[in-house]
């Protein structure tokens, strides 16, 4: 995963927490269908290949 994202898993779920501890009191009304973990690792994916 670290050559996709930049960053080890451990480093992934860290930052999953620190958004998920920020944002506990916003709730949407429909599931997110690839998850905080996921949104983050395509995320941080795009920022690394500087996608536009």
């Amino acid at each position: 995963m670290y050559s996709t994202t930049g960053l080890t898993r451990d480093q992934i779920v860290d930052l999953c927490a620190i958004i998920r501890h920020s944002r506990l009191s916003v709730r949407r009304p429909w599931p997110s269908k690839l998850g905080l973990f996921g949104s983050v690792r395509v995320a941080l994916i795009y920022l690394r290949r500087n996608r536009a």
